[in-house]
Parts: structure tokens; C-alpha cells; sequence
């Protein structure tokens, strides 16, 4: 398609210099955020294997626990820091690349694939052509790198200015309320009234959200039944404008307190089950709490087992820090991203969901209560309630029919229902709104 030879063989190297970079980068800030990396035991575990674990450098190293952390961690640091390649003189580049090529051998000797070193020290040839063009021509990537800058500082401050207008929003005619505790902590809460006279003798519904959720999340349960009994939502500990380090206990005592609520139901999705049981464990006198709804609600043991689960302890990090980058950079707004297609919200409160959960301070809050929440014995106040009910997602379901046998509870499957979309869909969360009711009205 390039008549000039020169000019498509120049495009051709670029370009193969470019693959070999990402693969290199991304290759090591995926390892930065993998549990088994960053402990050092990676190589260890994989030399222990029957495919690369015979030959006799893999011996040598196995042999050698404390050498193969120091290899390992090493591994993460040079893939992630490769780009720093192209900012080296000429001979110090050279020489870099030379070290990587001992790398790959080192690797292709000790696995016995040798595949490592003509798929990586192929690409090398891109890679010095492109150092060796210094400083003759840099438009190609120059321009690549302004186009993709620009793109994601307008994304990004395009992000921020969302999350400013969520703030100012939340505090006007539609906005929530807050609590003063003490001189400079607040709790951010809703409190809906619709038919207060009516109301008087009925319970009072009391929100919890999942992790990393905003009050927004349960929009359609409660449109659902807002006319028929008063609920409160409201923002746990570091979420929204809710001040963080409060204790989870405190802030519900204080909403009791100032609201005069008497003779509540909480319900609860996701990890704000945790926050339930604490708040049942914690109580003098449970007269007030008549009932507990769990709505794919978290099993503290299997919280504790994921906590301790490399595996798991790994997939959640590297989910919360890809959040964290489409947060930070705006990516969210353009890029496919589950939040957005699994929620079906009317406009203003989609808008306002969505900036929620991809605002940095909540995903930081978010991994804190992932690691702190329930962190306690929570078992007495799981089953310490004598009115429960488990509500499960299908994609829960064998979670819940576990929690559900635990704590005594009668179990509601929603079908067709995700853990995320059993709130956000209308057609789901009406199920959930239905089953409330039917639930409340029995105790």
C-alpha cells in the first residue's frame, strides 16, 4: 500500500518496535499487581512444574529459594520500567538490550523453551533501529504519543469535571442530607417520606450498598416502595461525602438517633452484609431490627477465604486498579466497561451511579473495606436475627444457597439476574422490591 520501500520499511520496524514495548510493559505491570510476583514466589512455583522444572538450571534455582525471589521481583521491575530504553545514550541502550537478550537465554535455559528467545530477540532488531533513528526522526512517535496524551488529558479532566458537578448536584434540590458527628465528620444520607402519616406504624427500611455502590444503586427498589414504607439510604464510612474512619456501628447508631427511627429492617447487598452483621453484633437490644434482607449478600468466611486466596487476592487488585485507570483517565466515558452496560438507570441517576463508582477516593475506600470490613467474628450476627431472608443473583446462587443454609434462611433466587444487575435492572430489582415487601409484611 506504500509505494517508497524506505518509507514502509520504517513504518514496518516502528511498528514491530512498538508491539515489542507494550509486550514488555504490560507484561510487567500485570506482574506488579499479581500477588505471587510481588511475594517473589513466582519462579519458585513455576520451576516446581513437570514442563519447566527438569532441566538443569531449573535444578540450580530450585535449589536457591532466596535467588529466585530476587529474579522474580527483578523481572517485575525491568518489564514494567523497559520504555526507559528509548530515553538511554546509544551505547547505554545497546547495552540494555543486550542484558534483556541475556535474560531471554537465561529464561530459554532454565524452562527449556527456546521459543522465548526468537519471539523476544526477534522484535530487538525494531528496537535498535528505532534507538539508532535517535535524535534523525522522532515525528512518528512523537506524534502517536501527543495524539494519545491529548486524547487523555481531555478524557480525564472531562472525568473530573463530572465528578464535580456529582458533588454540586448531590447537595441541591434532589441531593442527600447529612449528619454532624463531632466537629468535622459527616454521614451523607437520603431519607424518603412520601406518605409520612401513613407511614407511622410501618417499618422503616434501612439501606445498606454493596462495595464500592452509591446510594444511586437502589434507585429502583426504591421507587418501588417508597409510597409504602419510610427508607433511609445512606453512604458508609469514606463514601461520597460521608467522612472516612467513622465506625460502621457509630453510623448507624447516629442515624437511629437523629432520624427516631424504630422498628427497622436492613437490608443489604453485597458486602454491606458485613456491615449488617457488625451492626447486629454490636447491638444492646435488637427490638428495633425486626428483619434482615440479604441481597447477594457476602458469607464472611468466604470473604475471609478470598482474603487469603492468592488467586482471588490478585483478580481483585487487578480489577480495582484497571477501575482505577479508566477513573483517572476518563476512559470509562468512551471504553466498554461492565458498570455501564449492567445498569439500565434513568438518565440523571445512570449519570450519577457511574461517576460514583469510577471516582478514585471510593475505589480507594472500596479495596480498604474489601480487606477490613467483617474482618471481625461476624458470625454471631449473621444468624442472631430471628426474621431473615437471603435474595440470590444467578450468578451467586451456590454462594447464596450456602449463606442461606448457614444462617437458617429461607432463599429467593431472582432469575436471569447478575450480581451488579439484581439492583440495577428494572426488571430485577422489581422482583427484589416485591419480595421486600412481601417480607415486611409477614413480620
Amino acid at each position: 500500500m506504500i509505494p517508497n520501500s524506505k518509507k514502509s520499511d520504517e513504518l514496518f520496524l516502528r511498528a514491530v518496535n512498538f508491539q515489542a514495548a507494550l509486550s514488555y510493559s504490560v507484561s510487567g505491570f500485570s506482574k506488579a499487581i499479581g500477588s505471587s510476583w510481588i511475594q517473589g514466589s513466582a519462579l519458585s512455583e513455576v520451576l516446581q512444574t513437570a514442563n519447566y522444572g527438569s532441566g538443569p538450571l531449573a535444578n540450580f534455582l530450585s535449589r536457591r529459594p532466596k535467588l529466585c525471589k530476587v529474579l522474580t521481583r527483578f523481572t517485575v521491575v525491568w518489564e514494567s520500567l523497559f520504555c526507559v530504553v528509548y530515553l538511554l545514550p546509544k551505547p547505554w541502550a545497546h547495552i540494555a538490550l543486550k542484558a534483556v537478550k541475556i535474560f531471554h537465554y537465561g529464561i530459554a535455559g532454565a524452562m527449556e523453551l527456546p521459543r522465548f528467545v526468537w519471539g523476544f530477540n526477534g522484535s530487538h532488531g525494531a528496537i535498535e533501529y528505532v534507538i539508532d533513528s535517535r535524535p534523525v526522526d522522532k515525528k512518528f512517535e512523537l506524534s502517536i504519543l501527543g495524539a494519545s496524551a491529548a486524547i487523555y488529558i481531555a478524557s480525564a479532566i472531562n472525568a473530573k469535571y463530572d465528578r464535580l458537578s456529582l458533588e454540586k448536584r448531590s447537595e441541591g434540590p434532589k441531593g442527600a442530607s447529612k449528619i454532624s458527628v463531632g466537629l468535622k465528620n459527616v454521614i451523607e444520607f437520603k431519607d424518603y417520606r412520601e406518605n409520612d402519616a401513613s407511614l407511622q406504624n410501618k417499618p422503616t427500611l434501612v439501606l445498606e450498598s454493596g462495595l464500592g455502590f452509591s446510594m444511586d444503586s437502589w434507585y429502583w427498589v426504591i421507587d418501588e416502595l417508597k409510597k409504602d414504607f419510610r427508607i433511609v439510604t445512606y453512604h458508609r464510612s469514606g463514601y461520597g461525602a460521608s467522612s472516612s474512619g467513622l465506625d460502621s456501628v457509630l453510623v448507624f447508631d447516629r442515624l437511629v438517633e437523629e432520624l427516631g427511627l424504630r422498628h427497622v429492617v436492613l437490608v443489604a447487598h453485597s458486602i454491606g452484609s458485613l456491615n449488617v452483621a457488625e451492626i447486629l453484633r454490636n447491638r444492646e437490644s435488637e427490638n428495633e431490627i425486626l428483619g434482615v434482607v440479604y441481597v447477594d449478600g457476602s458469607d464472611p468466611d468466604l470473604i475471609m477465604q478470598d482474603r487469603n486466596d492468592r488467586t482471588a487476592y490478585g483478580k481483585f487488585l487487578q480489577s480495582q486498579v484497571i477501575t482505577m485507570f479508566a477513573a483517572l483517565t476518563g476512559a470509562y466515558k468512551w471504553a466498554p466497561n461492565s458498570v455501564t452496560r449492567q445498569a439500565k438507570l434513568l438518565p440523571d441517576e445512570q449519570f450519577a451511579f457511574t461517576t460514583f463508582v469510577f471516582t478514585p477516593k471510593n475505589i480507594v475506600n472500596a479495596v480498604q473495606e474489601y480487606f477490613h470490613l467483617g474482618s471481625k467474628n461476624n458470625n454471631p450476627g449473621f444468624i442472631s436475627t430471628a426474621k431473615k431472608i437471603v435474595l440470590a443473583s444467578d450468578e451467586h446462587l451456590t454462594e447464596q444457597k450456602m449463606l442461606a443454609q448457614r444462617i437458617g434462611s429461607h432463599l429467593v433466587q431472582i432469575p436471569g439476574s447478575t450480581h451488579r444487575t439484581i439492583l440495577t435492572m428494572p426488571e430485577h430489582a422489581k422482583k427484589v422490591a416485591a419480595h421486600i415487601r412481601m417480607f415486611v409484611n409477614e413480620i
